[in-house]
């Protein structure tokens, strides 16, 4: 083979080398290596679509990398019988606050808004500031959510929490 022809021949194997490279590189930075782009609002949430939705026109189509997280099966539905999720039971003592204090008759008037109110003749332990300083006794006069009790031992001054031992 001549020096001319061996010359040709190398430079066409270069120029194919160098456009193989060249086209490699476009691709690369054409396609953003593969990662999706952030959206102008800066949600990663949305899916990244192929094309755009046009009225009259089928649905773009998802990335693969989305089909996976968009077909993810959901949990298993509980079994007829079974919870889906664990009961909780709200525990219902009664407790409440003395709103009025008769210290010569010796009874106080509860409220109990936000609890279930006690029995009548319950025996239930005065607190003030988380210290036992005293018991009352239900007794059968009520109004809605306020109860009479009287003063078994101890003293109740208002604002003193009421609650079962």
């Amino acid at each position: 083979m001549s020096d001319s022809k061996r010359n040709r021949l190398a430079a066409r194997l270069a120029v194919a080398r160098g456009s193989c490279s060249a086209l490699l590189i476009v691709g690369l930075a054409l396609g953003g290596c593969g990662r999706p782009e952030k959206t102008s609002s800066g949600r990663e949430g949305r899916a990244a679509t192929i094309g755009s939705a046009r009225p009259g026109k089928a649905a773009p189509k998802r990335l693969p990398e989305e089909r996976t997280k968009a077909t993810t099966p959901s949990p298993a539905p509980a079994r007829k019988g079974e919870a889906r999720y664990p009961l909780v039971t709200p525990i219902q003592v009664p407790s409440g606050r003395v709103i009025s204090v008769n210290t010569e008759l010796r009874f106080v008037v509860l409220d109990f808004s936000l609890n279930p109110a006690p029995a009548v003749e319950q025996r239930l332990g005065i607190y003030r500031e988380n210290v036992r300083v005293g018991e009352v006794r239900i007794t059968r006069w009520s109004s809605g959510r306020n109860v009479v009790a009287n003063i078994i031992t101890g003293e109740a001054q208002i604002g003193d929490e009421v609650r079962e031992e």
